[in-house]
């Protein structure tokens, strides 16, 4: 049981960095003069 709960909250810190990156990249992205700021917009669209 220990060792399951361990296995889930290092997915979920692993989850939650991803999500911290993909936010980062998407602010990136919607800078002023980005190429890709469309491909961000289209991104949060779909969230």
């Amino acid at each position: 049981m220990n060792s399951e709960r361990r296995i889930v909250e290092k997915e979920i810190h692993r989850f939650a960095l991803n999500d911290k990156l993909m936010v980062n990249c998407q602010w990136l992205m919607v800078m002023p003069g980005y190429p890709n700021a469309n491909f961000a917009n289209d991104a949060n669209g779909r969230k």
